[in-house]
């Protein structure tokens, strides 16, 4: 759909031009839009293991932190999520609200495990914050390898999976 759809070749100027097409998700299927789309809001979430001014161990923060704010708010609506570790300072972990819960496995040898979304707003940003304390009470995001392949699968499955409880279809994550 995407190719046969979104391009075409202009045979009066022997050079290839592509005709700019967006698909929407509208109902139950992507849709093209053709022309100018000033009106329509584009999605955007980042999904970090750390995020300024939260937790930060390196670059990655930085970024995370950073990059969302340079978005123009009238046309973005850019949203982050991150895990909810107990190292997150008070002043902010106070301020979280809880948006839901569910329940969820990562396969055959993580049984169904709960999942809690907390929301806070901070400079026009939404951060979401992904809750399970058996993988995220800890000081630091990061310890043995083993076990961290284990708790980020757990991560992003979780992201995943509460983007339709929390009604926010990202055309980017």
């Amino acid at each position: 759909m995407h190719g046969r759809n979104c391009r075409r070749t202009d045979t009066a100027n022997r050079k290839r031009r592509k005709k700019v097409c967006f698909l929407r998700y509208i109902g139950k299927e992507y849709v093209p839009l053709f022309g100018t789309v000033d009106w329509i809001m584009k999605n955007i979430l980042f999904a970090a293991s750390e995020c300024v001014p939260f937790i930060k161990t390196g670059g990655l923060a930085d970024v995370c932190g950073a990059l969302p704010k340079q978005f123009d708010k009238e046309e973005w609506d850019v949203r982050v999520v991150i895990p909810n570790y107990s190292c997150i300072p008070e002043k902010y972990r106070n301020q979280f609200e809880y948006v839901t819960h569910f329940y969820m496995g990562t396969g055959p040898y993580v049984p169904s495990k709960y999942v809690g979304v907390l929301k806070y707003e901070l400079d026009g940003i939404t951060y979401y914050f992904i809750d399970n304390q058996e993988y995220f009470d800890c000081f630091l995001p990061y310890g043995d390898i083993r076990y961290d392949i284990e708790k980020f699968t757990f991560f992003d499955k979780a992201v995943l999976s509460m983007l339709p409880q929390i009604g926010f279809q990202p055309d980017l994550i």
